[in-house]
């Protein structure tokens, strides 16, 4: 806003028709700023961002089922992700651990996209969604489209299968961060041609 105060300042100091001429110009440089904000604004609006570090079931050990919606993790430990005893564990040397997190989206949400987002993943996991197998991580951070893999008003299910790196020497740090983006599809406008 100060600039706009210096603008104004010197626009005073023009003569009557060049004044006329900037203040015309500083109108629309303000009414276009506001437009601009108007349309970040809406875009936020849009945007929804689930973190999604907290409320996951976790094990230690390879377990070739462990991705199917059905499985049964009752008996797996409570954390958040990533586990604390895989950050802490000097043992997690090619070590094999599966974590596991049910969650629901409310129907409104279907004429949504949805991706689950990963940032600094520094160790090898396999991510699926309700059975699905999604991928396996191609760098630190990445996403995936989830959209038609959801079931709304429904448990949805994600499984990761992580392993930890094969030699001492490899170590990486553990850690990293999952959410998920729900966001609105891009508007599409096209023109008609009736000729």
């Amino acid at each position: 806003m100060c600039y706009i105060s210096v603008i104004i300042t010197k626009i005073l100091k023009l003569k009557n028709m060049k004044r006329k001429q900037a203040i015309v110009y500083l109108l629309a440089l303000l009414f276009a700023l506001q437009g601009c904000n108007e349309r970040s604004a809406s875009e936020d609006l849009a945007k929804k961002v689930i973190p999604f570090n907290t409320d996951w079931k976790f094990i230690w050990g390879d377990n070739p089922r462990a991705y199917i919606k059905s499985f049964d993790d009752a008996s797996w430990s409570e954390t958040n992700f990533p586990a604390e005893s895989w950050v802490m564990s000097t043992g997690s040397i090619g070590e094999v651990g599966w974590y596991r997190k049910t969650f629901s989206l409310p129907a409104n949400n279907a004429d949504k996209i949805t991706y689950l987002d990963f940032d600094s993943i520094n160790w090898k996991i396999k991510v699926w969604i309700n059975g699905y197998l999604l991928g396996e991580n191609p760098g630190k951070s990445f996403s995936y489209d989830i959209t038609r893999l959801l079931k709304y008003n429904e448990k949805n299910t994600i499984a990761i299968r992580g392993k930890g790196p094969d030699a001492e020497e490899e170590s990486l740090a553990f850690g990293g961060t999952v959410k998920l983006i729900v966001t609105s599809p891009p508007k599409v406008e096209a023109e008609i041609n009736t000729n």
